[in-house]
Protein backbone atom coordinates (compact mmCIF):
# COMPACT_ATOMS: atom_id res chain seq x y z
CA UNK A 1 0.00 0.00 0.00
CA UNK A 2 1.56 3.15 -1.24
CA UNK A 3 0.11 5.05 1.62
CA UNK A 4 1.56 2.72 4.61
CA UNK A 5 5.04 3.18 2.73
CA UNK A 6 5.20 6.48 2.81
CA UNK A 7 4.95 6.64 6.59
CA UNK A 8 8.73 5.83 8.35
CA UNK A 9 7.99 4.35 11.64
CA UNK A 10 10.58 5.66 14.01
CA UNK A 11 10.39 3.25 17.13
CA UNK A 12 11.93 2.66 20.51
CA UNK A 13 9.43 0.37 21.06
CA UNK A 14 7.02 2.42 23.13
CA UNK A 15 7.92 5.21 24.63
CA UNK A 16 7.00 5.93 27.97
CA UNK A 17 5.31 9.22 29.05
CA UNK A 18 6.01 11.80 31.84
CA UNK A 19 3.31 10.74 34.54
CA UNK A 20 2.42 12.49 37.68
CA UNK A 21 0.63 10.64 40.54
CA UNK A 22 -0.62 12.49 43.50
CA UNK A 23 -2.67 10.68 46.11
CA UNK A 24 -5.10 12.21 49.10
CA UNK A 25 -7.18 10.43 51.32
CA UNK A 26 -10.01 11.12 48.80
CA UNK A 27 -8.01 9.37 45.75
CA UNK A 28 -5.92 9.49 43.16
CA UNK A 29 -4.99 11.96 40.76
CA UNK A 30 -2.70 10.99 37.63
CA UNK A 31 -2.06 13.26 35.00
CA UNK A 32 0.45 11.99 31.57
CA UNK A 33 1.37 14.19 29.04
CA UNK A 34 0.36 13.09 25.78
CA UNK A 35 2.03 15.68 22.81
CA UNK A 36 0.93 15.84 19.88
CA UNK A 37 -1.73 12.74 20.66
CA UNK A 38 -5.25 13.12 19.20
CA UNK A 39 -7.95 12.39 21.93
CA UNK A 40 -9.30 10.04 19.37
CA UNK A 41 -6.11 8.04 19.82
CA UNK A 42 -5.86 7.42 23.10
CA UNK A 43 -7.26 4.32 24.69
CA UNK A 44 -7.57 3.94 28.47
CA UNK A 45 -8.47 0.32 30.22
CA UNK A 46 -9.23 0.59 33.73
CA UNK A 47 -9.29 -2.70 36.07
CA UNK A 48 -9.54 -3.22 39.89
CA UNK A 49 -5.62 -2.97 39.90
CA UNK A 50 -4.17 -1.03 37.55
CA UNK A 51 -4.88 1.83 34.59
CA UNK A 52 -3.42 1.25 31.22
CA UNK A 53 -2.90 4.43 28.71
CA UNK A 54 -1.81 3.66 25.00
CA UNK A 55 -1.67 6.89 22.74
CA UNK A 56 -0.25 6.82 19.40
CA UNK A 57 0.62 10.14 17.34
CA UNK A 58 1.16 10.94 13.63
CA UNK A 59 2.94 13.67 12.86
CA UNK A 60 5.44 15.59 10.71
CA UNK A 61 9.42 15.70 11.85
CA UNK A 62 11.47 18.79 10.62
CA UNK A 63 12.55 17.09 7.27
CA UNK A 64 8.59 16.47 6.64
CA UNK A 65 8.80 12.86 7.27
CA UNK A 66 5.95 11.23 8.96
CA UNK A 67 6.74 10.18 12.48
CA UNK A 68 4.78 7.46 14.29
CA UNK A 69 4.94 8.18 17.72
CA UNK A 70 3.42 5.36 20.49
CA UNK A 71 2.87 5.58 23.90
CA UNK A 72 2.31 3.14 26.72
CA UNK A 73 1.73 3.50 30.51
CA UNK A 74 0.63 1.06 33.19
CA UNK A 75 -0.19 2.56 36.26
CA UNK A 76 -0.78 0.32 39.70
CA UNK A 77 -3.86 1.60 42.08
CA UNK A 78 -4.59 0.61 45.30
CA UNK A 79 -7.63 -2.33 46.66
CA UNK A 80 -9.61 0.60 48.18
CA UNK A 81 -9.87 2.80 44.77
CA UNK A 82 -13.28 2.91 42.99
CA UNK A 83 -13.24 2.05 39.54
CA UNK A 84 -16.32 2.32 38.59
CA UNK A 85 -15.89 6.37 39.23
CA UNK A 86 -12.92 6.82 37.40
CA UNK A 87 -12.77 10.10 35.02
CA UNK A 88 -10.78 11.49 32.51
CA UNK A 89 -10.19 14.11 30.98
CA UNK A 90 -7.73 15.40 28.17
CA UNK A 91 -6.95 18.75 27.10
CA UNK A 92 -3.71 20.41 25.81
CA UNK A 93 -1.83 17.27 25.53
CA UNK A 94 -2.56 16.37 29.40
CA UNK A 95 -4.66 13.26 30.18
CA UNK A 96 -6.18 13.72 33.61
CA UNK A 97 -7.52 11.18 35.12
CA UNK A 98 -8.99 10.92 39.06
CA UNK A 99 -9.59 7.59 40.98
CA UNK A 100 -11.61 7.87 43.74
CA UNK A 101 -11.04 5.66 46.94
CA UNK A 102 -13.53 3.83 49.14
CA UNK A 103 -13.66 4.04 52.45
CA UNK A 104 -11.09 1.62 54.03
CA UNK A 105 -12.11 -0.80 57.10
CA UNK A 106 -10.45 -0.92 60.57
CA UNK A 107 -8.99 -4.12 60.49
CA UNK A 108 -8.77 -4.25 64.59
CA UNK A 109 -9.68 -7.49 66.19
Amino acid sequence: NEHLTSIIKVFTKYEEPFCEIRQSQKGMGISIKLPKVKKKDIFLNVSQTSIEVRASSVFRDESKKKILKVYHKVIDIPSCSITERTTADYKNDDLRIKVPYGKIKNLQQ
